[in-house]
């Protein structure tokens, strides 16, 4: 019997200029996400933990709300999978055009984390450029979201 990890979150998608070609970032996202492999070392990131929203307009109003999930063994004395583990996910934020990502860690040997993402101004430039281009910078910030579990 070991100890379990969940991690979920959500990473609101960014739009086009208003007009007919306003769900083409929807389109690129699609297909950013479609080429995230199936398979991976655990840490997993992988396309399967990831969902998207009903086509417009039964899924999205403005914006496209990407869902992911996951639980996962947890190794209480090797801290540093999380750093594995939002690496892996950083590099998919890096394919995708988004306003902001949050992820929450939910573990058995630490307070619940809560990771958010927001792009840097530049980044967020290149969203309105056409072509546009996915976030590659943004600041990542993390903070407690509650007392410590109770130990094993």
């Amino acid at each position: 019997m070991g100890h379990e990890a969940i991690i979920y979150g959500r990473i609101v998608g960014a739009t086009w200029h208003v007009g007919e070609g306003f769900r083409r970032m929807y389109d690129l996202n699609r297909d950013a996400l479609a080429a995230v492999p199936e398979e991976d070392d655990h840490p997993w990131v992988v396309r399967g933990i990831f969902a998207l929203p009903a086509p417009y307009p039964r899924g999205i109003y403005r914006r496209q709300i990407i869902h992911f999930g996951l639980s996962m063994k947890d190794f209480p004395y090797e801290q540093d999978r999380w750093d594995v583990w939002l690496g892996k996910f950083e590099r998919v934020l890096r394919e995708l055009y988004w306003w902001s990502a949050r992820a929450h860690i939910d573990t058995d040997f630490a307070p619940p984390q809560v990771f958010d993402w927001k792009p840097t101004d530049d980044a967020m430039c290149g969203l309105l450029d056409d072509p546009p281009r996915p976030v590659s910078e943004w600041v990542r910030t993390v903070r407690d979201d509650g007392p410590h579990p109770a130990g094993p």
